[in-house]
């Protein structure tokens, strides 16, 4: 965790720091969902103000597994999985692009 966060005080090109950020989720994952939620909301808005589209489609897959396997987060969930199919429909990817991109845990969820 701390290289992760290292990583983000002293990178300042996007994909890195999304990179880090996704990183981030999953060490923190498992002690709690609230941070690692904050850490693929924050890696969402730094893609999107990259304009990184395909960054931002994985991290909100993330989040959308993320927020499908956390029973407290149904709201976070259901905005992240909006804000994926808004992506996917700029992308303009079909359902099988969509498939091989986010995985079926995702798909199967939306």
């Amino acid at each position: 965790e701390a290289l992760a966060t290292g990583a983000l005080e002293h990178c300042h090109q996007p994909l890195a720091r999304i990179e880090a950020l996704r990183i981030l989720a999953q060490l923190r994952s498992g002690s709690s969902e609230e941070p690692a939620i904050a850490s693929l909301k924050q890696a969402v808005t730094e893609a999107r103000a990259a304009t990184y589209v395909l960054m931002e489609a994985v991290c909100l897959g993330d989040l959308v597994r993320l927020c499908a396997s956390c029973e407290s987060s149904d709201q976070e969930g259901a905005r992240a999985m909006e804000e994926l199919r808004a992506v996917l429909s700029r992308m303009k990817c079909d359902s099988d692009e969509q498939h091989r991109l986010l995985g079926g845990d995702v798909m199967a969820a939306m």
